[in-house]
């Protein structure tokens, strides 16, 4: 009995529910909480030149990268050709002069004996 009861009351409710109209401005109220809720208001949002700044900004530092690189390598390269031909003079010297070593400005000569 209670089981019959209780079917009839759930019809009654579903029967109720059908009949009832949904609200036509529901949808709209719920759109804009959301778009309020969840999407970034205009006021903050980035402005249009930084956007366009940013990645000249990022290119520019790319470039200045690269041209102090290439930069460096060739004062690099100079160096080491400098070291080199002070190799060359010393072992120049050594041989035109027989002597077995010969060292920089600040170290002992060692000769022949």
């Amino acid at each position: 009995m209670e089981y019959l009861q209780f079917q009839n009351r759930l019809d009654q409710i579903i029967a109720l529910e059908k009949e009832t109209e949904p609200n036509p401005y529901q949808a709209t109220r719920i759109l804009q909480r959301i778009e309020s809720e969840f999407i970034t208001p205009k006021s903050s949002r980035i402005p249009a030149w930084t956007r366009i700044l940013q990645p000249i900004s990022i290119s520019a530092a790319l470039v200045i990268g690269i041209l102090i690189g290439s930069y460096a390598a060739r004062t690099g390269q100079n160096q080491n050709n400098e070291a080199l031909a002070k190799i060359e003079n010393i072992q120049n010297l050594r041989s035109n002069l027989f002597i077995s070593e010969i060292a920089d400005e600040d170290n002992i000569l060692n000769f022949n004996k």
